[in-house]
């Protein structure tokens, strides 16, 4: 099993580029949602199993990161294949701890996908524009 600290840096930083990069096509596109599946096979810079550890740290990290650029979680656009179709408890602990009321977590995800679809779409706008 791979394990974020057991990873070469190169190799994490180019999966976690990979991963946003697939995220923010998928966050201005119409369906607006991936599977761990689907985001696990997007990543050829790493081997990431969809239920591992390395891959929640990773989405773990990227979603701090665009919140702390005020882009919103961007992780909330990978969701369970089936049942609830919503993130995984790791999206919604680092949601809680970022301040975002939990207690709905349907409402919490509906709400936070939006902003962040919403900025995406937005950066798409522009960069069309000033093409």
């Amino acid at each position: 099993m791979i394990r974020p600290h057991d990873v070469d840096r190169f190799a994490w930083e180019n999966a976690k580029r990979e991963a946003r990069e697939a995220m923010i096509v998928t966050a201005r596109n119409a369906k607006g949602t991936m599977t761990y599946n689907e985001l696990a096979r997007q990543i050829i810079s790493l081997r990431l199993e969809a239920d591992s550890l390395a891959l929640r740290e990773l989405l773990g990290e990227i979603s701090l990161a665009e919140e702390m650029a005020g882009r919103g979680m961007l992780s909330v656009v990978v969701v369970h294949q089936g049942g609830d179709g919503l993130p995984g408890h790791g999206f919604f602990t680092l949601a809680k701890g970022l301040g975002r009321d939990t207690n709905d977590q349907q409402e919490c995800w509906a709400v936070e996908l939006g902003k962040v679809r919403a900025v995406w779409r937005e950066a798409q706008s522009q960069t069309q524009k000033n093409s």
